[in-house]
């Protein structure tokens, strides 16, 4: 595999975890809890934690994926022919 190729599978092995860090990061430099609330009939949910416990869960599972490289592999020369 070309070096560029092997670079990009390892970033994209991390982009979950990027997303969850900088969702993080601005939700908790620029939200305020309270600001906004969603209601759904009697039911009034913050979105401040709403959107810290989405960024919160996706940070734990990229933590916890095991990443197979051999999954993500791309076929060798020898398959493709």
């Amino acid at each position: 595999m070309e070096d560029w190729v092997e670079t990009l599978l390892r970033l994209s092995s991390h982009t979950y975890l990027l997303a969850a860090v900088v969702g993080l990061g601005v939700t908790l430099l620029w939200a305020r809890p309270g600001s906004e609330t969603l209601r759904l009939g009697p039911l009034a949910l913050d979105l401040y934690y709403i959107t810290l416990g989405t960024f919160g869960l996706l940070f734990v599972l990229s933590l916890t994926h095991d990443h197979d490289p051999e999954v993500y592999a791309r076929g060798s020369d020898e398959e493709s022919e």
